[in-house]
């Protein structure tokens, strides 16, 4: 009868779905249960309650050791709840108020110039771990009892209060054993263990950051290896690792989710990588389609460096050709063997991308990051661009589209200024040494990610996103339309040339009646047309010979100038290649028609048509042969020509 007079507990209680925080006071489960299903509006068959902290179910029992304002989370049937620790899911659901808080959080860590890797992605909010007494920190102790003077205090009583819930479910399983005898026996055997307690303190320690020792589980500043920084978690164990990357990979599959998706992907992009791998053995796929003469990482990374120099000074020795005079000729090309040499001295600057160069040549940190230095007109990248193309192949590939940039512009301003320079030497010698540097050299060379390279703009005006994303498409088709005219010079016969000319004239004259298929890439578009979601979503479908992509790539380009960017080196691919397949057979099929009717819609399909066209990440883009043929049966029409 005395347990209607139960002084309540009071409790923070708040459900999966919000998070907002409720006080509600209770003086058993059967109370809150039915309080809290009555505030968050939830039907209480099959609720339950559990810890925030770490996810332990409450029951009846345990309830009655609560301390008040301890947090609490009510779920439902079915839903599950670890802790607030290591979330993904419950991070990437929250409001945007919290996305803000880890946006300009991130953006503070990214200053961090000694961590390349935390660069690449972050999340941490503001803390104030430093301090440990409750005068300096006074919102940490908020809702905790004032006896706790100290966060140490309150952390090791937190590890000391877990440990007696598991000595109390031992306890009470004493109640489930019916011999008296035995349960005597398992009495003195408990009575030993908690003398054992008493004496270690009931290991609050653990959870005691001021513990000496190796008993603590965090480190003397207070982290724990499997909190939820993600910061952390990149530089843990790659048991940790490989958990975090199962569960991403499984959040992935939500569809409906299409931000999510491009956070997880980032994530475990970032995180499955294997950078401290030096050796073609050792890391195989990194070298997936890399000509088998590159045996490490290094070796082709500095190729891939001297190739970049190497096409600089190719656009050197070319522009010989634009030089009318012999004279002013022969002395250009006297320098530029001058320069030549030069190169050939410094191995045509390849230690740019080689992470085992010793001193400041290059560009990297040992560990193989690459920092954005930003645009040729600013001092550096704002958004604090990185990438490590010796983690994985992916980010191989994708570090292609990064520029060394000139400063000064090579093609419009320095190869220029050294003909004139030439042509106007009058007898002086040419400083070579300067436009050496200024062409081949850090003198005047930028790394910068390709949304911070800086080109020259058509000076077309859109009003809208969709109108340029629309315009976009139809730049890409047109691009596919140029090549089928062009291939018209390869054709001989002028009588099969006219027949060719003919076919396409009525492809253009489709193209332009479906405006180029730039409704492709318009997120405003009705219907099945548009390759995104309503909200401007792109996903990979994968290489030509997959049903979709493993990775689950995504893109926005519709979300910030860098995604639309980024957005162009995605590519609308050929299953059946354009190239090497569909142009040759088109022409080879006017050449035999011998009166037959060729049927212009099935390679219009296959060259103008998501029929045969793919949009796919640049990683998944596959250059090699395709080795997929015309379908013989549809190239002539069943009708013959009148």
């Amino acid at each position: 009868m005395f347990g209607f007079f139960k002084k309540p507990k009071l409790v923070k209680l708040r459900s999966l779905d919000n998070n907002q925080k409720y006080g509600i006071a209770a003086a058993s489960m059967k109370e809150l249960l039915k309080k809290g299903c009555k505030t968050l509006q939830l039907r209480p068959a099959g609720c339950r309650v559990c810890l925030y902290e770490d996810g332990t179910e409450v029951t009846e029992d345990y309830f009655r050791n609560l301390h008040d304002n301890t947090e609490l989370i009510l779920l439902t049937k079915g839903q599950e709840w670890n802790g607030d620790v290591c979330d993904v899911s419950h991070l990437l659901a929250t409001s945007n108020t919290h996305t803000d808080l880890l946006i300009e959080s991130a953006k503070s860590l990214l200053s961090d110039e000694n961590a390349p890797k935390r660069r690449k992605i972050i999340h941490n909010l503001s803390d104030d771990a430093e301090a440990e007494n409750r005068e300096d920190d006074e919102d940490w102790f908020e809702g905790m009892n004032s006896r706790f003077k100290t966060k140490s205090a309150y952390m090791k009583y937190n590890g000391e209060s877990r440990v007696r819930g598991y000595l109390k479910e031992v306890e009470d399983y004493t109640g489930s054993i019916k011999s008296l005898k035995v349960q005597g026996e398992y009495q003195k055997i408990v009575a030993t263990m908690v003398k054992q307690l008493k004496t270690v303190k009931y290991n609050g320690c653990y959870f005691d950051r001021r513990e000496k020792g190796d008993n603590r589980l965090c480190t003397p500043e207070g982290w724990f290896s499997y909190i939820w920084d993600v910061s952390l978690l990149l530089g843990a164990s790659s048991t940790h690792t490989d958990l975090l990357i199962e569960s991403a990979k499984s959040l992935l599959s939500d569809e409906n989710a299409p931000k999510r998706r491009k956070i997880l992907q980032e994530l475990i992009h970032n995180l499955s990588d294997n950078a401290e791998a030096e050796n073609r053995e050792d890391d195989k796929d990194w070298f997936e389609g890399i000509n088998s003469r590159f045996k490490t990482k290094s070796a082709y990374m500095k190729y891939n460096g001297e190739s970049r120099v190497r096409g600089y000074l190719k656009e050197v020795e070319d522009y010989t050709g634009s030089i009318k005079s012999p004279k002013v000729q022969g002395e250009y090309q006297k320098i530029v063997a001058t320069m030549v040499k030069q190169l050939k001295t410094v191995k045509y600057n390849g230690c740019y991308f080689d992470r085992r160069e010793k001193g400041d040549n290059r560009l990297c940190t040992p560990e193989g990051w690459f920092s954005c230095q930003g645009a040729f007109d600013a001092d550096k990248c704002p958004s604090l661009h990185s990438i490590n193309p010796y983690g994985n192949r992916e980010s191989r590939i994708l570090f292609s589209t990064w520029n060394l940039d000139h400063r000064i512009e090579k093609k419009r301003t320095i190869i220029p200024a050294l003909a004139k320079a030439v042509q106007n030497q009058n007898g002086r010698e040419i400083n070579w040494e300067y436009f050496y540097s200024l062409l081949f050299t850090r003198e005047n060379l930028k790394l910068v990610h390709i949304a911070c390279h800086k080109k020259t703009f058509h000076n077309l005006e859109f009003k809208t996103k969709s109108a340029y994303m629309k315009y976009n498409g139809e730049s890409r088709v047109r691009g596919y339309l140029k090549e089928v005219e062009d291939y018209t010079g390869s054709i001989k016969s002028p009588k099969v040339q006219g027949e060719y000319q003919k076919i396409v004239a009525t492809m253009v004259k489709q193209l332009k009646t479906v405006k180029y298929n730039g409704c492709y890439f318009d997120r405003r578009e009705k219907g099945d047309n548009r390759l995104c979601t309503p909200e401007g979503w792109f996903s990979c479908q994968g290489a030509f010979d997959a049903d979709k992509c493993p990775s689950l790539h995504s893109i926005n380009p519709y979300g910030n100038r860098e995604s639309r960017i980024l957005f162009s080196t995605w590519n609308l691919d050929h299953r059946i290649e354009k190239k090497r397949t569909i142009i040759p057979a088109l022409a080879k099929a006017v050449q035999n028609q011998n009166g037959r009717e060729i049927n212009w819609e099935y390679f219009y399909s296959l060259l103008f048509t998501r029929e045969n066209l793919k949009l796919v990440h640049i990683a998944c883009h596959k250059k090699t042969f395709h080795n997929l043929e015309c379908d013989g049966s549809k190239v002539y029409s069943k009708r013959k020509r009148c």
